[in-house]
């Protein structure tokens, strides 16, 4: 994998306002603004970083500089959406479903060449290959409480320490916080 683009999503976050002003016993919308635009998201991208997984549905284009074995980064993957490359002549392609398969038990999953198939010749550009995927647990919902549970303990560590260092001590973001996310974590990519 070279790297990716973002197509489009998420469309929510995994946590409401109201859920982390409860966690956090907030009965005012003072903190509305920054719970949803900066707490609740920062809490939510680290969590994915941490966990190597797309917790609200995305589509995302994943960039490869050729053919074989391809890991589909940001599980839980949903689909494949495409396959599209430039060819011998760098003109841009759909690679049939027939020719690929793809492995959605493994953990990241896999596109693979089907049996009998054979890869395309590629361009002579950067990043020939690119695999639109479908990825995330969908909606809120279905996210494992426990994630959500550990997004809520972040919100809450980022409301109360808004600074990088305290002059009375310092403070790192909870154990429980990453003993919560650790069964869930890719250990792989």
């Amino acid at each position: 994998m070279i790297g990716y683009r973002l197509i489009s999503g998420p469309a929510s976050e995994p946590v409401t306002v109201a859920e982390a002003k409860s966690q956090l016993h907030i009965t005012s919308s003072n903190y509305d603004d920054y719970l949803s635009t900066i707490a609740i998201p920062a809490a939510r991208a680290h969590t994915e970083i941490f966990l190597q997984r797309a917790l609200i549905t995305r589509v995302l284009d994943i960039y490869y500089s050729r053919f074989g074995r391809l890991k589909l980064p940001w599980s839980p993957l949903q689909s494949v959406d495409q396959v599209k490359y430039l060819d011998g002549n760098n003109v841009e392609q759909t690679l049939h479903p027939s020719v690929y398969e793809v492995d959605d038990i493994a953990e990241p999953s896999e596109l693979h060449l089907a049996y009998g198939q054979a890869w395309p010749s590629l361009g002579y550009r950067r990043n020939p290959v690119t695999v639109r995927i479908t990825t995330g647990y969908g909606n809120a919902s279905d996210i494992p409480p426990d994630i959500r549970i550990a997004i809520l303990l972040l919100v809450g560590h980022l409301n109360e320490n808004r600074e990088m260092t305290s002059p009375a001590q310092i403070n790192t973001v909870p154990h429980g916080y990453e003993a919560l996310l650790w069964p869930y974590r890719i250990q792989e990519f």
